[in-house]
C-alpha cells in the first residue's frame, strides 16, 4: 500500500465552465507527499489513474516523494485527507 497525505489544494480558475470546451477553467490541483512506499512516477500515475481517472499526476520528485496532481471538473480531496493506493493488482 502506498499512502497519499494531501498537503494542499488549488481552486479552479473558474468553475462556471466546463472542462471539455475550456481546458484548465474547471481543473483544480492538489498538493501531496507519499506517506508509505517509494513509486516511480509511471507506477504512481498508474495508480493514480486507477483511483480516480479525473486525477492527472503533473508532479512527483521520487526522492522527496511530494507531487500535484490536477483534478478535471471535480474537487481535489482536502488538505489532510490521506488516500490509501493498493499497489495489488487486480485479476482480469
Amino acid at each position: 500500500m502506498i499512502s497519499i497525505h494531501f498537503l494542499s489544494a488549488v481552486p479552479a480558475a473558474t468553475t462556471n465552465l466546463p472542462g471539455t470546451f475550456f481546458p484548465q477553467s474547471s481543473s483544480e490541483g492538489a498538493s501531496f507527499q507519499i506517506t508509505g512506499g517509494h513509486p516511480t512516477v509511471d507506477e504512481l500515475h498508474a495508480l493514480l489513474v486507477a483511483e480516480d481517472d479525473e486525477w492527472n499526476l503533473v508532479e512527483f520528485d521520487e526522492v522527496t516523494g511530494v507531487g500535484f496532481l490536477q483534478v478535471i471538473d471535480w474537487t481535489p480531496p482536502s488538505p489532510g485527507t490521506v488516500v490509501m493506493l493498493s499497489t495489488q493488482r487486480k485479476a482480469a
